[in-house]
């Protein structure tokens, strides 16, 4: 495969899962709970990709830039989950009629 047709490529599966990316957080803006465990869990997954990667010996010269993007991110995630709870707490204690 040519290098530009790689780039091509490379450059489509990001553009694809980007907007996979951007459903998930307007679902997941909306209230949806599932859109909102399926991103993080997908996230997650990528960071575990990331680091076996790593692991079996794929230098990397970003792997802590990545890991450190990945773990902010995932950090903005849980505080989008305890807030979801927080608010439907919140919402039954004071719908009570």
């Amino acid at each position: 495969m040519h290098i530009a047709g790689f780039i091509a490529l490379v450059i489509v599966i990001a553009v694809i899962f980007s907007t996979i990316s951007i459903v998930f957080g307007v679902f997941a803006s909306q209230g949806k709970k599932w859109a909102l465990f399926t991103g993080f869990g997908l996230y997650l997954a990528d960071m575990a990709m990331i680091v076996a990667c790593y692991a079996l010996g794929e230098p990397s010269v970003y792997l802590w830039i990545m890991i450190g993007i990945h773990v902010v991110i995932l950090a903005f995630l849980s505080v989008a989950v305890f807030q979801y709870y927080n608010l439907h707490t919140i919402e039954k204690v004071y719908n009570k009629e």
